[in-house]
């Protein structure tokens, strides 16, 4: 597989020319994060170029605190170009069917003023949206392990609160940590030395044992195994890979076969 991109994509450094291949086919899974001029929009880049591999029927896809808003190109659609947003995940899902070509795309930071967006209108959230973003800062930060916390600095009330949460966020305030808890430790287990142990405390588990029973089930593997697998795929000398020693800050997490 040959594939050649632009040097620079959204602020950040991608090869210009790359070459992968591998026994059963070709695949190559990066992830970037932007240079600091760009970092206030861009939370991180990334580009998935498969035939089927690493998107297998009965591979799963992992939980996920976020919505996802995705403009798809398919030749036997009419139109070509379609629009679809979905909810966040809470559990891992096998894939039904395998990818077969390439995915680019990036997840931007949220913007501060969420009243400055009139087309928000129409999904019928009572008033402003700040108390949502005070209970997402609070919950994110660990702030308040329970949502009895966030309505005093919200200033609304608990059940109004859960409204405009689930309305905005597509899921309620409980979950929405959980899964931020499970999202930090997935992070940390992929890039840090740390025990399992360390990281379930850290992350805010009771203990290991229930940091891998939420692994089992939004990821549908064990903390270890993700681990190794992880720190095993994604190489010793990433940067020397893509000949940009630069890179090797920037690159979170690389598969290939």
């Amino acid at each position: 597989m040959r594939s050649t991109t632009r040097r620079r994509w959204h602020g950040a450094r991608v090869p210009h020319e790359r070459r992968v291949s591998g026994g059963r086919g070709n695949s190559v899974y990066v992830e970037l994060a932007p240079l600091a001029a760009h970092r206030a929009l861009l939370d991180h880049l990334f580009i998935l170029v498969d035939d089927g591999t690493l998107t297998a029927p009965g591979r799963h896809r992992f939980a996920t605190p976020f919505s996802e808003i995705r403009y798809l190109r398919r030749p036997d659609d009419d139109p070509p170009w379609q629009a679809s947003w979905s909810r966040p995940v809470a559990a891992a899902r096998p894939r039904q069917r395998a990818l077969a070509g390439m995915v680019v795309g990036f997840r931007a930071h949220a913007q501060p003023s969420p009243g400055a967006l009139p087309e928000l209108g129409p999904i019928g959230i009572e008033g402003s949206l700040d108390a949502v973003v005070h209970a997402l800062d609070a919950l994110a930060a660990d702030l308040c392990p329970r949502l009895g916390g966030a309505p005093a600095m919200a200033a609304v009330s608990q059940r109004t609160l859960r409204r405009r949460f689930d309305a905005s966020v597509g899921l309620g305030p409980k979950a929405w940590q959980a899964l931020h808890r499970f999202r930090g430790a997935l992070l940390d287990l992929a890039r840090s030395p740390a025990s399992l142990a360390d990281t379930a405390q850290a992350r805010g588990y009771a203990d290991q044992s229930h940091m891998s029973a939420d692994f089992q089930r939004r990821a549908g593997t064990s903390p270890g195994r993700f681990a190794a697998r992880s720190r095993a795929e994604a190489g010793g000398d990433v940067g020397r890979f893509f000949q940009d020693p630069a890179l090797r800050q920037r690159v979170h997490t690389l598969v290939s076969t």
